[in-house]
């Protein structure tokens, strides 16, 4: 059985398609990785060490969201103590500190901090390939069931636009260890 993460899927696959027949790409599976990173300069800077707990940075958020961001910050620390791992709480961290920045606005909206928490740990999640489909692992019900909500409601997309995140390219600061390590295995690999 092939994963999606062995078999090149979806817009990003036809991107690194119409790259590759434009001579822009060689399309080696190392290519395949760089481009998901953003360039061969983060695949080399690409390591898969976990990430240290790491709080949110208060200097870098608006004063006038500490309030909201705490409230989220504790929401994401109990889901990850629920069902997924400190590392996921760095990343989210990160991420909540970068839509404080990037669109402080979302954040001012009336929606409920839990939906926050988890739309984050679920684009974070989707993003490190952490759901199982099959029976045993991780899922995205787990997270909302540990975040107390019912219903995504599409707030993981919402929280890919405030934060910037690319559909298709990755930011290695926002991956986690386990996918990071697969990337790395993964740009060895030969076609």
């Amino acid at each position: 059985v092939i994963s999606d993460t062995e078999r090149d899927v979806g817009p990003a696959a036809l991107a690194r398609a119409l790259l590759a027949a434009s001579g822009e790409l060689d399309d080696t599976w190392a290519d395949r990785v760089a481009w998901e990173l953003g360039g061969h300069d983060k695949l080399a800077a690409l390591h898969s060490e976990p990430w240290g707990p790491e709080p949110v940075d208060w200097d870098l958020v608006p004063e006038d969201l500490h309030n909201r961001v705490r409230e989220i910050s504790e929401l994401v620390d109990h889901v990850c103590g629920e069902v997924l791992d400190h590392e996921y709480a760095t990343m989210a961290h990160r991420t909540l500190t970068r839509i404080s920045q990037r669109s402080p606005e979302a954040l001012h909206r009336r929606s409920s901090s839990a939906g926050w928490a988890a739309g984050i740990l679920i684009a974070l999640g989707k993003d490190s390939y952490a759901f199982s489909t099959g029976s045993g692992g991780l899922t995205q019900k787990m997270v909302l069931e540990a975040a107390g909500v019912k219903s995504l409601n599409n707030k993981d997309l919402t929280v890919r636009r405030a934060a910037g995140m690319d559909d298709n390219r990755r930011d290695q600061m926002l991956l986690h260890s386990s996918y990071r390590k697969r990337l790395a295995e993964m740009a060895k690999w030969e076609d």
